[in-house]
């Protein structure tokens, strides 16, 4: 119960700067009712703020895609589903929906941002309602079946309609945030062959009341993982457990969590290394080979990213790469067990190649070396050393 109500108190932790759905293309989840809601009355509303202020939307009956595209020539046929969060009372829909689709839509990633469907509130004021009494789990339980409904319908629509959208169906994922972590979280545990996400990316999520079904899938999806250790929520150990989940199967997974930012941050800014957690998203991206422009027609994301084994080193010279580290060394992945990196900064540590180029700058090399027996010949290549 107390992570569930602590839900939509962090969807106005998550206020911060206003970034309107202006001209954008918004699509009916459904044809006709939503199945489960045939007999609502009510209908979507936002709460009245002063003008600048960012938007809260609740009472959303009519689930609905705001669809984000890149400019012309720049889509690279990646697309994400972004749930924005707000405790199944109400929508966070700027910072944790439509900013983050300008962000990711700037690299080349066609995004859409689901409203999904929320509890009906009878007053303008959803987070009074939230904190008034009753059991609030058995409350929003319903909803939380209802929402992954929603979830999983947007990856059907999406993979359905990919060639009118311009997008690859092999490189559709899901992120979200906070209650929309909840959302995302059970389509990563309960998709079926047509909505299964092709990366799964909740931001400080609520895992322990997702729906995990049988647990983590044989093939399950990629995961990458984003929250503080100061989440005043109480969240951050969840965020550890879906990472463990899916380092436990043997499924690959980056865990980013960050000394300070608190619940709700979003893609607001407050001068804290966690401000840049969506270039790590980026980063991660760009690792898996999502961000690489390719076909919208055919084919997956597996294609044009490293596997076990093959190479991790650019195709040609990083001025940034450390002169000592030859670029004939092997620079390989080994089998995905995961990658993690607890950030007290906004640098992490990706992968065994990744983290190779990055000793001499953020890690004791030598510690690193001791790690991994492969490394140790780069002692006599190091700067500073005999």
């Amino acid at each position: 119960m107390k992570t569930l109500l602590s839900l939509t108190v962090g969807a106005f932790l998550a206020l911060g700067t206003v970034a309107h759905a202006a001209g954008e293309k918004v699509v009916n989840l459904y044809d006709g009712v939503a199945p489960g809601s045939e007999n609502w009355k009510h209908s979507e509303k936002e709460v009245k703020h002063e003008p600048g202020k960012p938007r809260t939307i609740f009472n959303v009956a009519k689930p609905t895609l705001t669809v984000f595209q890149p400019e012309a020539g720049k889509a690279n046929g990646t697309a994400v589903v972004i749930c924005p969060g707000g405790g199944f009372f109400m929508l966070s829909i700027d910072s944790e929906g439509y900013e983050v689709a300008r962000y990711l839509t700037a690299k080349g990633v066609t995004c859409f941002v689901l409203k999904y469907r929320l509890l009906q509130c009878e007053t303008d004021n959803p987070l009074v309602e939230a904190l008034s009494g009753g059991n609030y789990q058995e409350k929003v339980a319903p909803i939380i079946k209802l929402a992954l409904a929603d979830g999983m319908a947007a990856m059907a629509h999406i993979r359905t309609h990919a060639k009118d959208y311009g997008v690859n169906p092999g490189r559709i994922g899901i992120m979200d945030f906070s209650a929309g972590g909840t959302v995302a979280a059970s389509v990563a545990y309960s998709y079926t062959a047509e909505t299964r996400p092709d990366f799964v990316a909740p931001i400080y999520l609520a895992h322990d009341v997702a729906i995990k079904g049988d647990g983590v899938r044989s093939d399950a999806p990629p995961l990458f993982v984003v929250a503080a250790s100061d989440d005043q929520l109480g969240l951050a150990p969840q965020s550890v457990a879906m990472y463990q989940a899916w380092t436990a199967a043997k499924k690959p997974a980056e865990l980013h969590m960050y000394a300070k930012g608190g619940h709700g941050f979003g893609m607001n800014k407050q001068n804290l290394p966690c401000d840049t957690w969506a270039d790590r998203l980026a980063d991660w991206l760009q690792m898996q080979g999502l961000l690489k422009k390719g076909s919208s027609e055919t084919g997956t994301a597996s294609a044009s990213r490293p596997g076990p084994g093959e190479s991790l080193r650019p195709t040609s010279v990083d001025p940034n790469w450390p002169s000592w580290i030859p670029l004939n060394e092997p620079a390989t992945q080994p089998t995905p067990r995961g990658n993690v990196s607890f950030c007290a900064s906004s640098r992490c540590v990706m992968g065994f190649a990744a983290a190779r180029y990055f000793s001499s700058l953020y890690m004791p090399l030598f510690d690193f070396a001791d790690a991994f027996p492969s490394a140790q010949r780069l002692r006599s290549n190091a700067p500073g050393t005999a």
